[in-house]
């Protein structure tokens, strides 16, 4: 705000002819959101630019994290399908082995029954798994059964094919067939079979062929008796659809396949492709698996990378086979692209309403500062030029230096203020100077009336002191003129009645002069209270400037503490993102252990058909005990007997195998549910932690809200301390004026009185000059009566002022001499 003058200014044209209008719509709200150089672009731009960077990186990060979690998810669900393999084999396997056994226990008890191992053989099928399809052995020369030179029992389910091998068995096995292995054509010495798997004699599996209506893979092992002889071999057939349902299961995200190859690369399960058996597959009829296929034979199991997606291998224990997974790169990257963009989409939209939300308080809080500042803008286009690119801080703060260049040039004009006052007070001195000199010469004309009054009164021997002054001239010739005094009577009344005049003239004057001296003192007095206030109004002004920028220098830290506490709740949302990562991968590994606890129910279940065996074959040596005689035979069944129990044996030692396996997956449970807990409590952590987040950043916006609320009060007071400066700056000019005015007229009356005085000087030279044509009469002659002497009434130099007014200048003193009345 400028102190306003008496005289009124011209307005500051606006450069380039701008308008009000023009200055308005500069600081139309909406256009300002819109602009460029706004506090709110300024903050919008750099926290979206800093965030969408962070998100870019955050994506890339959780691209890489997903990646990885994808290859350890493909890799642990081919281990699963392996291991679902795994069992299905191995418990055909264990069956093969449990015949195995138990022939092997028959030919070491000489049994010559042939329906002994038939029945044997029966039993063992009636308890197989569901995916078990076919159960024999048969003996090689004289092998398992020595009374016998070729001996084959083979039991398989019936397909319900009229043309189908084997006798159906009677009621109630009626769904079982039973093939000897000695018609005619089909002697199994001379099947293929026996050429190729007998005489292989060593454990190992088929690859799927063809058997009736259904597609089987076979598993053959070898029976050795204790010298190592070769006795037969015993054979289970699979279906392979149980293969395929251990296998056909998505691999990642509903999405991928698992296969079934050989070493040498056929194809025994493909759910992704054909599974002809007529026309055998190898590795190269399954799609982008030939680029990789040497690695794969080379390295058994890994996970590497083609063309086209992900391949995880394994091998499958007890077998030369090798399982494969293969999931498409846009399985696991599209997933990324979608959770990725959607969630910089989200972060975004809520990143963008929340500056958009702070920016929008912020723009309201500072909205009746900047319409302030917009006011005083107004009158003045060099402040419009410059916060026409500036945000609304800038604005501020070119308007509150402005503001602060006016106080120094108010400041200025104040000192000129008072080095005018100084000068008038020394031409107030000089003033006082010319009052003593009027004391002064008011003394002089009084001893010259003392001896004009002596002279009226007839004391013609009164003499007048003579000075070096102006009156020391009339003194000297008031007593050269004192025997001319007769002559010139007659004019000394005239004078002496013109003098009364002009001793009137001069009490007004007097008068109006002391009226002056007092008004210019209560004025000087006035002026100086008045500085005394613009000195405070100015030392406020300066301590509410340095207090509003404090508070703009606080409410900058609150700023960037809330930018703080974001940033801080973004990694906190990581952290929560990560947490549920863990938690949902430890649910995985939970049901994996919870499948494999019910394949150990299984295998408990199969331990159980054994003993059921056992107890049959330990019944059956009981009959024949009870039947027997002969201690020899007694003997070799007491033999059979401890085999059954070194079998028992085996069957506990591989069920307390089992239990210890048991408690390690409930241990491998209960440390999967510990690492749950763990991680749902450091999830709770973390939301908790977010909380505090939350709390800080609203603290930093209610300190934003408090300091902008302070720098508004400061604003107004700001702009109350400089109305009352420009109210005392007003108030001390009129004073000054006025001061200025009465001193005009002080020195006009003291011009008046010099003139009052050299008339009256003039006037004493020509009663001088007439008194000398004068005689004195004697001493003894009566004088005539003389008038009283006229008193000039002078006012003391103490009440003098400094100006005449305007109707006093034209005041004279006209003193003439006048003749006594007689």
């Amino acid at each position: 705000m400028q102190f306003t003058s008496s005289k009124p200014s011209k307005a500051r044209p606006t450069p380039f002819g701008a308008s009000r209008f023009t200055t308005r719509v500069l600081y139309n709200p909406v256009v300002n959101q819109l602009r460029r150089g706004s506090i709110g672009t300024k903050l919008f731009i750099p926290i979206m630019g800093s965030a969408l960077v962070g998100i870019v990186g955050i994506a890339f990060l959780f691209g890489e994290i997903v990646k990885f979690q994808a290859e350890q998810e493909i890799q642990q669900t081919l281990t699963d399908r392996v291991h679902v393999v795994e069992n299905t084999l191995g418990q055909a396997e264990l069956l093969a082995k449990s015949l195995q056994a138990s022939l092997l226990t028959l030919h070491v008890r000489k049994a010559q029954t042939p329906d002994t191992f038939h029945r044997l053989t029966l039993e063992l099928f009636k308890s197989r798994p569901d995916f078990v399809m076919g159960l024999g052995f048969g003996q090689s020369l004289n092998g398992v059964l020595p009374a016998e030179p070729w001996f084959f029992s083979y039991f398989h389910t019936d397909s319900g094919e009229s043309e189908e091998a084997g006798q159906l068995l009677a009621a109630p096995n009626d769904t079982i067939r039973f093939v000897s292995g000695n018609q005619a054509g089909s002697f199994y010495p001379e099947t293929d079979r026996y050429q190729t798997y007998f005489l292989a004699q060593r454990d190992l599996w088929t690859k799927p062929y063809t058997s009736g209506d259904r597609v089987q893979a076979t598993h053959y092992t070898p029976i050795f008796d204790g010298q190592g002889k070769w006795l037969g071999t015993v054979f289970v057939d699979i279906d392979r659809t149980s293969l395929t349902t251990a296998i056909e299961t998505p691999v990642l995200y509903d999405n991928g396949f698992i296969a079934l190859l050989t070493e040498s690369g056929e194809v025994i399960v493909n759910p992704s492709g054909s599974e002809s058996v007529d026309q055998p597959q190898t590795y190269q009829s399954i799609p982008d698996l030939a680029s990789i296929w040497p690695k794969v034979n080379a390295a058994r199991s890994g996970l590497v990378e083609s063309e086209q997606g992900y391949w995880a291998y394994a091998p499958v224990a007890g077998s030369n086979w090798i399982a494969v997974a293969f999931v498409p790169y846009d399985v696991v990257f599209n997933r990324v692209a979608v959770v990725t963009v959607v969630g910089t989409l989200v972060v975004a939209v809520l990143l963008a309403l929340t500056v958009a939300l702070s920016v929008r308080y912020l723009n309201r809080r500072l909205r009746p500062i900047l319409d302030e500042c917009n006011r005083l803008a107004e009158a003045d286009a060099d402040i419009v030029t410059l916060q026409q690119n500036q945000d609304e801080i800038g604005r501020v703060t070119t308007s509150f230096f402005h503001l602060l260049k006016q106080l120094k040039a108010n400041e200025e004009r104040i000192r000129q203020e008072v080095a005018y006052l100084v000068r008038a007070e020394e031409r107030l001195q000089q003033a006082a100077l010319t009052e003593e000199e009027s004391r002064a010469l008011q003394a002089e004309i009084e001893d010259i009336l003392d001896v004009v009054s002596a002279v009226e009164h007839g004391n013609l021997t009164v003499s007048a002191q003579v000075n070096p002054h102006v009156t020391g001239a009339i003194a000297d010739t008031l007593n050269r003129l004192i025997e001319r005094l007769e002559r010139i009577l007659a004019t000394i009344a005239t004078a002496s009645e013109r003098v009364v005049r002009g001793a009137g003239n001069l009490e007004r004057l007097s008068i109006a002069v002391a009226e002056n001296a007092q008004s210019q003192t209560h004025s000087v007095a006035r002026v100086q209270h008045l500085m005394e206030n613009v000195n405070l109004l100015s030392q406020d002004a300066a301590k509410r400037a340095v207090q509003t920028n404090q508070a703009v220098q606080l409410a900058q830290v609150a700023i960037d503490q809330g930018q703080h506490e974001i940033v801080g709740m973004t990694k906190g949302i990581d952290v929560l993102q990560q947490g549920m990562d863990q938690i949902v991968k430890r649910t995985h590994t939970l049901t994996n252990y919870i499948e494999l606890a019910g394949q150990f129910a299984k295998d408990q279940k199969r331990i159980a058909a054994m003993t059921r065996i056992l107890a049959v074959n330990a019944s059956m040596l009981a009959s024949r005990a009870a039947a027997q005689q002969d201690p020899a035979q007694l003997s070799v069944i007491t033999r059979e007997f401890e085999t059954i129990a070194a079998q028992v044996n085996t069957l506990a030692t591989q069920t307390n195998q089992s239990l210890v396996m048991l408690q390690q997956r409930t241990d491998q449970i209960h440390t999967v549910v510990s690492g749950l807990s763990h991680d749902v409590q450091g999830m709770s952590h973390q939301i908790t932690s977010f909380t505090a987040g939350v709390h800080q950043s609203q603290q930093a916006f209610d300190t934003v809200r408090s300091v902008n609320e302070q720098v508004m009060q400061l604003g107004e007071q700001v702009s109350q301390s400089s109305q009352a400066i420009a109210g005392s700056a007003q108030t001390t000019l009129q004073s000054v004026l006025e001061i200025s005015t009465i001193s005009d007229e002080t020195l006009s009356r003291v011009d008046l009185t010099q003139r009052q005085a050299r008339q009256i000087e003039q006037l004493a030279k020509t009663l001088l000059q007439n008194v000398n044509f004068f005689q004195l009469q004697p001493q003894n002659q009566p004088k005539p009566e003389l008038i009283d002497r006229p008193v000039l009434a002078l006012i003391p130099s103490s009440t003098t002022g400094l100006a005449p007014t305007d109707s006093d200048h034209h005041l004279t003193v006209d003193i003439t001499a006048s003749q006594p009345d007689d």
